[in-house]
């Protein structure tokens, strides 16, 4: 079959859904609808009779000679909630904080025992979230500590800590920076006020500047931001001066992402109730991000991926490459998402469960 004839064969819905709408402007037109798409848990579900044996089978092999491999840590807390955000999981206290470390390192050092680590090297790591940077420097510190004892870190390592603006203050930045942090990936959304206040976000512009200078002060690390375009507020004007702040912010990288406004989320409420202005449309967002892409190409970014840009050789983007790659990720932590061997796996989302398997040395699987 041709692939004229491939296409043809397919419904028209879903070829328009797939392949997109014949237009004059693609980028604007073709995709009407904006669709939420992640990867999910495809296969067989293993029975959770026999997770833990399948993960001992795994975790005591060999790795391959010369294999790349990744970990990925979950921090699964936030102080505040964005209105945009599909992700919270919860709030926290530091009780709470200070028990999950201690199931966390708990986890790390159960996997650190076992020949697969021992016997291989982890060339990224990513601490996500949640807010990983709203984490107390004595926390931040035992876990970056136990990360150093229990994965064995390839000399060339990235080791990237997700967090906002409003955690870049000089107690948390002094123990970040002195215990192996050296890529650092926040979540500045925008640097206009006025439309980071209007979905959660607690500092001015004037505050992020400052705060981002202070973290490339230390010439330590990589840094990245994410920007979101189709905000409440931002039009393309706002998104223009978005820009130029990041060029002129220094910073190492930077993510353009497209916003989603979720069924049932706080802001998808505060615009239907007329609390903040509508968000962009799709079409709209095409434009901005064709925008983005010609801005940052004109002033020599690099392009690593489909949303991701380098401004200089210091920003590699390792684990995102070695993500995409499917390289072995190993998770740590409630929520934390990884695949090894061709199982794919999600541990526990809730937090008792997620400690009571851990406390009797169990991988905390919500589904392998």
């Amino acid at each position: 079959m041709s692939l004229a004839s491939f296409f043809e064969s397919i419904p028209e819905k879903q070829r328009n859904l797939q392949l997109g709408l014949e237009c004059d402007n693609p980028m604007s037109g073709a995709f009407p609808h904006k669709r939420v798409v992640h990867a999910g848990l495809n296969g067989t579900l293993v029975s959770p009779k026999e997770t833990q044996a399948v993960w001992d089978s795994l975790m005591n092999g060999t790795p391959k000679k010369g294999e790349m491999q990744c970990a990925y840590i979950h921090i699964p807390f936030c102080k505040t909630k964005c209105t945009y955000c599909g992700f919270f999981q919860n709030g926290t206290s530091q009780s709470v904080e200070d028990q999950y470390i201690d199931g966390l390192i708990s986890e790390l050092k159960l996997a650190s025992e076992r020949s697969r680590l021992k016997d291989g090297l982890i060339h990224a790591v990513f601490i996500g979230g949640g807010t990983p940077t709203s984490l107390s420097p004595t926390n931040s510190e035992r876990l970056l500590k136990a990360i150093k004892a229990y994965l064995p870190l390839a000399n060339d390592y990235e080791l990237t800590l997700e967090g906002r603006i409003h955690d870049l203050i000089p107690e948390n930045l002094e123990v970040w920076m002195a215990n192996g942090v050296n890529r650092m990936s926040i979540g500045v959304q925008s640097f206009n006020t006025e439309v980071r206040q209007m979905v959660g976000r607690l500092d001015t512009k004037e505050t992020v500047l400052e705060r981002l200078a202070a973290l490339k002060a230390y010439g330590q690390c990589s840094v990245v931001i994410d920007l979101i375009y189709g905000l409440p507020g931002q039009t393309m004007e706002v998104w223009e001066q978005d820009l130029a702040d990041l060029v002129s912010s220094g910073v190492d990288g930077a993510d353009l992402y497209q916003l989603n406004v979720f069924d049932g989320s706080d802001l998808n409420k505060d615009i239907t109730n007329g609390k903040v202005p509508a968000a962009a449309t799709t079409a709209m967002q095409g434009d901005m991000f064709e925008f983005g892409r010609k801005y940052l190409d004109e002033r020599s970014y690099r392009r690593l991926s489909a949303a991701h840009w380098s401004a200089n050789n210091r920003e590699r983007s390792l684990y995102n490459t070695l993500a995409k790659s499917g390289v072995p990720m190993f998770p740590f932590g409630s929520g934390a998402g990884g695949n090894v061997d061709g199982y794919g796996m999600m541990l526990h989302r809730a937090l008792k469960p997620y400690e009571d398997m851990v406390t009797r040395g169990e991988k905390p699987f919500m589904a392998l």
